[in-house]
């Protein structure tokens, strides 16, 4: 997660969760994808990502049956799901007449379809897992500052993440997504025919069910994206 902060077009400063640090407002329509000042993010080009200027949508080389299709004529950019907490901006590439969305505070100058399966906005829900530490008698200090979180290894980049589930844009833990999150968190810890496999879901359902709740609903940039 980058905990670096943008501003929008319009000068209002979008912060992350727990970020202090004031950012330099640029335009959203850039050509450049590098800038020298520090204080302004820096993401690598990727040949997986379409640039403004070439015009040509790239393949995606994330294959799955949910991803949007590269033609964009059959898609409804306006429904709901496809809506963004912040406003929503399009650009129409040269010699087409439907519009694509692009993110709506990026501030990298990328444009079109990335990696992630969505046109513009990808809706996803995050859990953060948290218990106190142990001390040296393996009980829990309620009043240590320190907290343990659970994370996953990402099976392509094996890279840390927080358990997340993607195109839920209503946010909401009802019981399908409960249960998809209790089977990947458990298979994670434990193979699925061990005998605490069912007892771990109980307890992911429980805590789902009983003690979750929002502590963050907005934007976040992902160099994954546009």
């Amino acid at each position: 997660m980058n905990l670096r902060s943008f501003s929008t077009p319009e000068n209002n400063p979008i912060f992350y969760p727990t970020t202090q640090s004031k950012k330099i407002a640029r335009p959203i329509f850039l050509s450049s994808y590098h800038f020298d000042n520090p204080q302004i993010c820096n993401y690598m080009k990727s040949k997986n990502i379409l640039i403004i200027d070439d015009h040509i949508p790239t393949e995606d080389i994330v294959k799955k049956p949910y991803n949007d299709p590269l033609d964009l004529s059959y898609l409804d950019m306006y429904s709901d799901e496809r809506k963004s907490f912040h406003r929503q901006y399009f650009y129409r590439y040269e010699g087409q007449e439907n519009v694509c969305p692009l993110n709506p505070k990026g501030a990298t100058g990328l444009r079109g379809k990335g990696l992630l399966s969505r046109w513009g906005v990808n809706h996803k829900i995050e859990l953060i897992i948290s218990r106190y530490v142990r001390n040296e008698n393996e009980n829990f200090q309620s009043n240590s500052l320190e907290i343990e979180i659970l994370l996953m290894k990402n099976v392509d980049n094996q890279k840390w993440l927080l358990p997340g589930i993607f195109e839920q844009y209503d946010r909401i833990l009802n019981k399908s997504i409960i249960n998809l999150f209790q089977t990947t968190i458990s298979s994670n810890l434990i193979p699925s025919d061990h005998d605490d496999f069912e007892k771990n879901k109980k307890i992911l359902n429980d805590l789902l069910i009983n003690n979750a709740e929002i502590i963050y609903q907005g934007y976040l940039d992902d160099p994954r994206n546009t």
